[in-house]
């Protein structure tokens, strides 16, 4: 009846996961140190993904990323490494793929080199860099009004809470979290408050600095020393 073992676990693996990407990532920056790296394909998060983008991040110089709000929103509050998106599953190079479907890769070689269809895309994308799109890509963001609580933990309780009753896997705790970190997100876009993402350890008042609001979408299980934050918050 008392998951947290189980929560403990998954939290392990997830580490052990990004430290194997980590070790990866040094070795080939130490023999080809103008490599950008990136883990592809991280395109959401739940129990059993084994994503924990708070602990990949630190050693991407590129994000190769699917473009879903939760997604997006979680990279740029953690990182400003430059994005590569996919751009579609069409074959044509207006959608810039690969003749199976979707090759985003191809986009840049490794020494960050333009390909063909990287061409074709920059070529295609001029009003993006002109005018109110230059603005957008130069301008810096107001500091954020509100602050959305990522809580690993949380989103492992509520999943194993409503798998262990049935004895096999579903999807159900999961997405109660991501339910209710959706509804938060939409709710602050709707009265035009600026946010980000921020970890349990991130709770201090110099992190905070400037919050006005703190959102905590199903967070259910956060440490002692987090709780100590917020009430110090």
């Amino acid at each position: 009846e008392n998951p947290a073992r189980w929560v403990d676990f998954r939290l392990f693996m997830e580490r052990v996961w990004a430290n194997a990407y980590a070790a990866a990532h040094r070795a080939v920056r130490e023999a080809y140190p103008d490599v950008n790296l990136s883990f592809t394909n991280p395109y959401k998060y739940n129990s059993l993904s084994g994503t924990n983008f708070a602990l990949w991040l630190p050693h991407e110089e590129v994000l190769l990323r699917y473009c879903h709000r939760h997604v997006m929103d979680r990279t740029r509050s953690w990182s400003r490494a430059p994005i590569l998106s996919w751009f579609g599953y069409s074959r044509d190079a207006r959608q810039c793929s690969g003749r199976n479907g979707f090759t985003p890769w191809y986009m840049l070689g490794p020494l960050w080199r333009e390909t063909g269809r990287s061409r074709a895309v920059t070529a295609a994308a001029q009003d993006l860099q002109r005018g109110i799109g230059k603005l957008l890509q130069v301008a810096e963001p107001e500091p954020a009004e509100a602050a959305i609580l990522h809580s690993q933990p949380s989103m492992h309780v509520l999943y194993a809470q409503a798998a262990m009753p049935l004895g096999k896997p579903t999807n159900a705790g999961y997405e109660r979290y991501a339910a209710s970190d959706e509804a938060f997100a939409q709710g602050l876009m709707r009265q035009a408050l600026s946010y980000r993402y921020v970890l349990p350890d991130q709770l201090t008042a110099e992190e905070l600095q400037g919050v006005r609001l703190l959102a905590l979408p199903s967070c259910v299980a956060l440490s002692d020393q987090a709780v100590d934050g917020l009430r110090a918050a």
